[in-house]
């Protein structure tokens, strides 16, 4: 993350390019055994719904979590990366202690393949970055 509170993220393949990221949200199933019988198993899937990119911050140690609210922005710069803006409520509190805050963002997949359309990931892909003071 820079100084100017922006990170970008990047896939190693081409994946599907969402217009509206920051408003995007997906369809996480789940499935839980309702059942066994002579050694089968009836199952029903469920769904959570996500939204795409999830950002929050870890407070560090001796930081007050009221001061590190912000909004952001989250927009496809092409097929392979992911460019995020955090705007800071409070800019010249965050990461003024040590140890220092951490951004967490999260994008909830499946990922799919631009060219074939085959899953590219299947599971969230977290990404920790410690903010610079």
């Amino acid at each position: 993350m820079s100084i100017k509170g922006k990170t970008e993220i990047q896939f190693n393949e081409d994946v599907f390019v969402i217009q509206n990221l920051a408003n995007s949200t997906v369809k996480i199933p789940k499935s839980r055994i309702l059942q066994e019988s002579r050694g089968e198993f009836d199952v029903e899937f469920e769904f959570d719904e996500k939204p795409f990119i999830e950002i929050s911050v870890e407070p560090g140690e001796n930081s007050d979590p009221s001061k590190l609210k912000f909004t952001y922005t989250a927009e496809f710069a092409s097929s392979t990366k992911v460019n995020i803006e955090i705007k800071w409520e409070t800019p010249t509190y965050v990461s003024a202690n040590q140890p220092e805050d951490v951004l967490v963002v999260t994008l909830w997949g499946p990922f799919y393949d631009k060219q074939d359309g085959l899953e590219v990931e299947i599971e969230e892909r977290t990404i920790r970055q410690f903010i610079p003071p």
